[in-house]
């Protein structure tokens, strides 16, 4: 890969959070797909995220498709699960930092 592909393909492309829905885990190289069918990107890494008790990945998205909250399907062993885009990085805001007991 050249510089002159890895910025045309950052113009094009966002990496973002994508928290799958149910238990399925989305590994390196999976599609991203949109509503319409469309391949829209690739899963860079995903794994279980014990912070937010639930399947995590990340990946490049089509920038027009890299709303937060933006409906999408992972194609898993040649099944498509439904996920949604999120923010990085994944936690869940019900604990306050610094406070001690």
């Amino acid at each position: 890969s050249t510089r002159k592909e890895s910025s045309a393909a950052s113009d094009v492309y966002k990496r973002q959070g994508i928290k799958p829905e149910g238990r399925i885990i989305a590994r390196e190289k999976t599609s991203i797909f949109s509503e319409d069918d469309k391949n829209i990107g690739e899963i860079t890494s995903g794994t279980f995220g014990p912070s937010v008790q639930a399947p995590v990945a990340m990946g490049y998205v089509e920038n027009s498709f890299s709303k937060i909250d933006t409906k999408v399907f992972l194609e898993v062993r040649g099944k498509k699960y439904p996920a949604i885009i999120s923010n990085l990085p994944f936690y869940k805001k019900s604990y306050v930092k610094g406070v001690s007991k």
